[in-house]
């Protein structure tokens, strides 16, 4: 995998921001996989080695949503309903 490809793969996870992008590995992208690993539960190192890959490669194979806006998600109280739109479209 490129170091472009585990970028766009840490934006894909909520890890990264797209304008954080380059293609070239540092500190920041270091920091961002170490927030990766400790979502997936791995030893956080900052370091995309074989055990970091097999990890993020399980979770996709598997469907799970690793992303922070998925729990946010999961937050937000059903809308039941009973809002003045629901009642305006109700009367036509």
């Amino acid at each position: 995998m490129t170091v472009l490809q585990k970028q766009l793969m840490l934006v894909f996870m909520d890890c990264m921001d797209l304008e954080d992008v380059d293609g070239l590995w540092g500190p920041h992208s270091a920091a961002c996989t170490e927030k990766l690993q400790n979502k997936l539960h791995i030893h956080p190192d900052g370091v995309w080695g074989a055990q970091t890959d097999d990890a993020v490669r399980e979770h996709i194979y598997a469907g799970e949503d690793l992303s922070d806006s998925a729990e946010e998600l999961e937050a937000v109280e059903p809308v039941t309903g009973d809002t003045e739109l629901d009642r305006q479209l109700a009367e036509r």
